[in-house]
Formats: C-alpha cells, sequence, structure tokens
C-alpha cells in the first residue's frame, strides 16, 4: 500500500511503501454432466472461493490508513468529514463513513459514525433521550466470507432451459437509501404505534413519540419518548452504523428458455440450423436482508447511494448458421 507523503508544497513529492497485507484464499469448482441420454442432457457448474486476509503492518506510529477500494483516490491519513467518493462517503457538515485498512484486522473495515455504547453494549442516550452519536466506529468489513455461483442448462428435444443463480455470504455495506428514507419520513420504520399503542407520530405530549431503547450515561433505562421526525431527521440521519447492513445475498442472475430448430425442421431454408431463445436478466432476488435494495449491484464495493432501482432486462436471441 503506498502512502503519499506531503512536501512543502502541500503535495505529495514521494512514496513510502505504506504496509503489508497477507492474502490467502481458495476457490473451488465442480463442472460436469450428470445426466445425459439420447433425448436429455443436463450440464451443471458450481463455485465457490473463500478469501482471507489481514492487515500485518503499517508505516511506523500508524495504526489504520484509509485507502481506496473502487480505483483512483490513492491513501491517506485524513480523517473527520469526508467528500462523496473512492474512499469515503458523507454529506456536507456531517458525518462519513470510509474504508480503511487496520493493523491486524482484514483490509476493508467500514470506519464511520454510529452509537456511543457502554461496555455491556447498550445504546447510550443524552438527557434528553436522544442516542449519543460517535463519530469513529468500526461498522463490520466489507469483504465477505465467501462468494459462488451455480449454473444449469437443460437440453430435451431441442428444448434448452438454462439458469444461473449467484450468491454472497457476509460483508456488510452502508445503504443511503434507507438513510434517506428514513429521514425524509418515507421508510416504513417512521410509522406504526409505539408501546403505548399511540401513532410514533404524535406528539410526544399526546402520548406519541418513539422511544430509544437504551440507557443513560449513569447505567439507567432511557424511559424518555421523543419526537419521531426530530430523531429520524436530526439524529438518526447522522448515525451510518443504523443504515449498515450484512450484504448477503442470493440471486437469480439469468434465465433462458429456447428452441433448436434442426435442418430437417428447417425444411428448403437456406440455414443448417437455427436457434431462438428469450433471456431474463436480474428476473429474481430471491434473498437479502435489505428489503428493496440488491447488495450484488451496489454503486461501490462498500455503499449504495441511492442510485435508481436496479433493472430487469428481457431480451431475445436469434441464431443462424448457414
Amino acid at each position: 500500500m503506498p502512502l503519499p507523503v506531503n512536501g512543502t508544497s502541500g503535495y505529495s513529492v514521494a512514496v513510502i511503501n505504506a504496509g503489508e497485507i497477507k492474502n490467502n484464499g481458495i476457490e473451488i469448482t465442480l463442472g460436469g454432466t450428470p445426466v445425459k441420454t439420447k433425448e436429455f442432457t443436463w450440464n451443471a457448474d458450481f463455485n465457490v472461493a473463500f478469501n482471507r486476509n489481514k492487515v500485518v503492518s503499517i508505516f511506523p506510529g500508524i495504526n489504520s490508513l484509509q485507502v481506496s477500494p473502487d480505483g483512483a483516490g490513492g491513501y491517506g491519513l485524513a480523517g473527520g468529514n469526508q467528500a462523496a467518493g473512492a474512499k469515503s462517503f458523507g454529506f456536507v457538515g456531517s458525518p462519513s463513513f470510509g474504508v480503511n485498512g487496520v493493523l491486524g484486522q482484514s483490509y476493508g473495515q467500514i470506519i464511520g459514525s454510529g452509537f456511543t455504547r457502554d461496555t455491556k453494549g447498550n445504546i447510550v442516550v443524552d438527557q434528553t433521550g436522544m442516542p449519543v452519536v460517535n463519530n469513529s466506529v468500526n461498522l463490520g468489513s466489507m469483504l465477505p466470507s465467501y462468494t459462488g455461483g451455480f449454473t444449469n442448462s437443460f437440453n430435451y428435444k431441442g428444448v434448452v432451459v438454462a439458469f444461473s443463480l449467484d450468491f454472497q455470504k457476509g460483508g456488510k455495506f452502508v445503504s443511503v437509501t434507507e438513510q434517506n428514507l428514513n429521514g425524509s419520513g418515507l421508510g416504513a420504520e417512521t410509522v406504526g404505534n409505539n408501546a403505548k399503542g399511540n401513532p410514533v407520530r404524535n406528539d410526544v405530549a399526546n402520548g406519541g413519540g418513539t422511544l430509544v431503547q437504551g440507557v443513560h450515561a449513569d447505567g439507567t433505562p432511557n424511559t424518555t419518548y421523543v419526537n419521531t421526525r426530530q430523531l429520524y431527521e436530526q439524529v438518526y440521519s447522522q448515525i451510518w452504523e443504523k443504515y449498515t447492513f450484512d450484504a448477503s445475498y442470493v440471486k437469480l442472475r439469468e434465465v433462458s428458455v429456447g428452441y433448436s430448430f434442426s435442418k430437417k425442421m428447417l425444411g428448403r431454408l437456406p440455414f443448417q440450423s437455427a436457434y431462438f431463445g428469450v433471456t431474463a436478466q436480474n428476473p429474481w432476488l430471491i434473498y437479502s436482508k435489505v428489503k428493496g435494495v440488491d447488495p450484488s449491484q451496489l454503486q461501490t464495493s462498500f455503499y449504495e447511494g441511492g442510485q435508481l432501482p436496479n433493472t430487469r432486462n428481457l431480451g431475445v436471441n436469434l441464431k443462424l448458421t448457414f
């Protein structure tokens, strides 16, 4: 990992080796034809990949280095609020989050604003019942435990059906979509009834509001309801930990159905063979821990930035052999 060194001009004039990462992994691939008869053929391929790494050293005196997993941006020691980009994301004047190489941990630790917690892991609230923000919390690693895919094709008397699945276990990402929805009051989480049986959007004085499950600094349980709009718009919107999710998913990536016409069927047409098929891409996100967000198609490797929803594509395929 190269680290820029600032010179008198305020810009990097030299490059040093900033550290060392050790990687080890394994990828397993299995493929073959489980069934093959005169009229029916089934081909299948399966693969799964595991990778483990660890930051074993960084430049002396440095324990954490902000990195750029998505290309340009380089490495640096800058902290605090950061603009959106290859190294971090944050709104102007608000806490941000970014990816770091942390000594002794795996590459890709997401560091950003989170909840202040006591030694038992309880969320700490202030005297008004609002959560206390901690601007430097390790939100987890962006790296998955494993990834893989499964592809199948079936051919029966010229009818070809094929599909491919891919999956990922583990890894973390931050959802700006979820933050925007809740911060603007459009998220489902911002409506409903509280423990008193009253709408959370009602005034606290009339039995409404939201109770943050947490404790005060002295350890006493929080019993103070707060204004729901203020909580989501002004406080939760500053806490990226709340919008950090598991990136595990299972997805049906592609499905195709087609038919191969033999020379005999084509008759006097000037073709040796012909194939016509219909293909659907991204037809089904089978599993994701975040409703409405596809972890397989994020804006970057560690966050989705409120981009438009993914599209399903439907296409036709015609192949002619002369």
